[in-house]
């Protein structure tokens, strides 16, 4: 069986924790052709991950070329001949109509792209197309649907937690999301909450939704805590509004004992943090590693010391960051948002309101000490966050063919 598969940026260096789902697609599908949606053509084709050999990756023509106008002209007038249906879309999910200039031009581009993919790829070699992500993918898939139901071509999205919930976007409903599961064979929140989720705002496409957890390598080692009298938490993720690497800091100002606080990762925030943390007392030391590939990030767990993990994020799917350090036996605190709680509970660590107080967290990590066996926190991993759960969905994903 042959599958396309859509990412955003992947195997761009972003998204690196779909690496742990390539290699196994490897391995479950015969040829699978990788579609990063929001990546131009003219982006260095040296800098991205390996792939294993039957997997490639496909980037539609820019934009900028003549060849695109034509196909461009067609998606707007596609989109003017179905505009009420498509401004109806708009009003029930209660766009402000200052966005709607910026969602007609995703509408457009991804149409677009939809129609260079069908110009480009002979579909008729491939079985189904499954993308990562399900914001921009109703759109995608809505200029390939028609062959879809010609051609007996599957098509499979994942859903986590921006392209989930519309209160994320501070919309009603998500604006393509009807449109999604319209298409869809099949839809897969990657957790129980985002099922329920999904199946309570949309009850008529409730057989097209179930849920797919996310998973990670089961790892060999055990991370071992600090034993010099320092207490070391680390975080991992993107420096942006909705993972408020914020209040980590301003918790830190009130914690009393000697702390090492290590961030993994980048974002438009980051310079915001740096100014912050410069105030710090001088029993919190800081150490931003920035962007690391996922085998970075690993090799960091297996080598250093790691007292707790934290995530203070205000949403989420079900982060994969965490897992990660669960498979090292790595205690975790974390807000209770999202699927985060089939993830963090008595038996992983210690889970917080979404509307903590610093002084709540502070204390927390002031008197944090291990109650829990971290060989116990790794079984956890290895029962219902491993990789097995990637082989399941290939398995479901090949049945539906």
């Amino acid at each position: 069986m042959n599958l396309i598969f859509v990412t955003e940026k992947f195997p761009f260096p972003q998204e690196t924790f779909i690496e742990s789902e390539i290699d196994l697609l490897s391995k479950n599908f015969k040829k699978v052709l990788i579609v990063p949606l929001n990546l131009s053509s003219n982006c260095d084709s040296k800098k991205f991950f390996p792939l294993p050999n039957n997997v490639s990756y496909f980037l539609p023509p820019s934009i900028k070329t003549i060849s695109f106008i034509p196909i461009f002209m067609l998606s707007v007038c596609k989109f003017l001949l179905s505009s009420f249906g498509i401004i109806r879309i708009f009003i029930l999910a209660r766009i402000p109509l200052k966005h709607f200039m910026r969602l007609f031009k995703q509408y457009i581009f991804l149409d677009s792209r939809a129609l260079l993919l069908c110009r480009n790829i002979k579909l008729d070699n491939y079985d189904a197309i499954y993308s990562y992500w399900g914001n921009h993918f109703g759109v995608f898939v809505n200029g390939i649907s028609m062959y879809a139901k010609q051609n007996n071509f599957k098509i499979i999205a994942r859903l986590h937690g921006y392209d989930l919930y519309a209160e994320r976007a501070g919309y009603k409903h998500l604006p393509f999301q009807n449109i999604l599961l319209k298409i869809c064979n099949k839809v897969y929140p990657c957790s129980i909450m985002g099922k329920s989720y999904l199946q309570n705002e949309y009850p008529q496409y409730s057989n097209k939704i179930s849920y797919a957890h996310l998973g990670v390598k089961v790892q060999k080692i055990i991370n071992q805590e600090s034993t010099d009298g320092l207490f070391r938490i680390v975080s991992c993720s993107r420096v942006v509004s909705e993972k408020r690497i914020e209040l980590i800091v301003a918790a830190l100002f009130k914690v009393k004992r000697n702390t090492v606080w290590t961030h993994i990762g980048d974002g438009p925030e980051i310079e915001y943090i740096l100014q912050i943390c410069k105030k710090l007392p001088e029993n919190i030391s800081i150490i931003f590693k920035g962007n690391l590939s996922n085998d970075k990030v690993l090799e960091y767990y297996r080598d250093n010391p790691v007292d707790l993990f934290i995530n203070v994020s205000s949403s989420e799917g079900i982060p994969v960051s965490i897992m990660e350090a669960m498979s090292f036996g790595i205690p975790t605190i974390a807000t209770d948002v999202g699927g985060t709680s089939e993830l963090v509970n008595e038996q992983t660590g210690l889970l917080i309101e979404k509307s903590f107080k610093l002084t709540t967290l502070a204390e927390i990590l002031d008197n944090f000490f291990p109650k829990l066996k971290r060989s116990q926190i790794a079984n956890y991993q290895k029962q219902f966050f491993s990789q097995e759960n990637y082989q399941t969905l290939h398995s479901e994903i090949k049945n539906l063919t």
